[in-house]
């Protein structure tokens, strides 16, 4: 896959080695660590030996499992086994994991590598990012009760000021909590401009060092553009304790990279580390984007009526895909084309192939 070599080219200039493992592992790895992973479901089978065993449904766990408790830098392309839309599904997956002393720096380069790699997919493309310490610390200091923290966060992912606003009407959390977390639901800016704003709102000298720490950051980056501070990434902070982002391409409506800084994973395993990475959603990016060329070239659906289908529209067809275009033919009956192709009439296509042979 040529997005694989793209990625693959990318992480290997950073100076990440490939891991690679089995497709499957003891079940007890996932058990004893199920509160990291995305979904609670897991595909199990026996082993000969009768030890239970699961299909892989993480890549994170594995590496950090088999990581001595020192500095690492990894690379892979590998696939997890899912549930999705009622069915178990291969998912395939590339991405990295920096396992160390976490600094800075590091997170500074991580989120230049994510660049890169979005690039990989499209020169369109964003980078969001948010801090799941700074929220943690803010939950802990405006007082905040578990309910809370989960309506409070629940909101700040819809960005929904106005429900933060409610909760306060209603008394789950004070006027004063939801003054600054409405301002927090409501900010989307460019890093260097959100980070001035999240400083206006940081009023503890826990929230100051969380804020100091990604201007840190930034200034790494030397305020580089495509990256903006968005606190509705507010999700899956059981799992992140510090930086975590999302990265979205043009054309494809969800994110197809994601990730953070997860601290707790190491040490819950025991080992005095810290971690951060991120994977690409390999098979969202194909899902999307299948239909174009390389190059962006759109491919093109012949539309032909039942009296058109003769041997000359045939061989137009084929002169087109020798000349390097893509090309689905769809009888008129079953139009419309599928999404991402541009239609043409038979006698458009006997035209184009006509100029292709010139």
């Amino acid at each position: 896959m040529e997005l694989e070599q793209k990625l693959t080219g990318v992480f290997s200039a950073y100076g990440y080695r490939r891991f690679r493992q089995a497709k499957f592992e003891p079940y007890d790895l996932y058990a004893a660590y199920r509160s990291f992973l995305q979904s609670r479901q897991i595909m199990t089978f026996t082993d000969l030996d009768g030890s239970l065993m699961a299909l892989r449904p993480d890549i994170t766990l594995s590496i950090m499992k088999n990581n001595p408790g020192e500095r690492e830098k990894v690379y892979y392309t590998e696939t997890v086994y899912r549930p999705h839309d009622g069915h178990w599904r291969e998912i395939p997956q590339a991405g990295v994991e920096c396992i160390g002393q976490i600094d800075a720096f590091q997170e500074a380069e991580i989120l230049s590598m994510a660049a890169d790699a979005l690039g990989c997919v499209s020169p369109q493309w964003r980078l969001r990012v948010s801090d799941a310490g700074f929220l943690q610390q803010l939950f802990a200091d405006l007082q905040l009760n578990e309910a809370a923290c989960r309506a409070v966060t629940n909101r700040l992912c819809a960005k929904d000021a106005g429900g933060i606003r409610e909760l306060a009407r209603g008394g789950a959390i004070s006027g004063e909590a939801a003054a600054i977390l409405s301002r927090l639901a409501e900010l989307y800016a460019p890093l260097p401009e959100g980070i001035r704003q999240m400083e206006q709102l940081a009023v503890t000298e826990a929230q100051r060092a969380c804020a100091e720490h990604l201007a840190e950051v930034n200034r790494l980056l030397r305020g580089g553009g495509g990256i903006y501070l968005d606190f509705s990434l507010s999700g899956g902070m059981d799992y992140y304790n510090g930086l975590l982002f999302q990265g979205a391409v043009a054309e494809i409506p969800t994110a197809v990279l994601s990730g953070g800084r997860y601290d707790r994973l190491p040490q819950q395993m025991g080992k005095a580390v810290g971690a951060i990475g991120f994977a690409v959603y390999l098979g969202r990016v194909e899902e999307y984007l299948s239909e174009r060329q390389p190059g962006g070239e759109e491919g093109l659906a012949a539309v032909y009526r039942p009296e058109e289908a003769g041997p000359a529209f045939l061989a137009a067809v084929r002169r087109l895909r020798q000349a390097g275009r893509r090309v689905i033919t769809v009888p008129m009956a079953e139009r419309p084309a599928p999404g991402g192709w541009r239609e043409l009439s038979a006698a458009e296509v006997m035209a184009l192939a006509e100029e292709a042979a010139e």
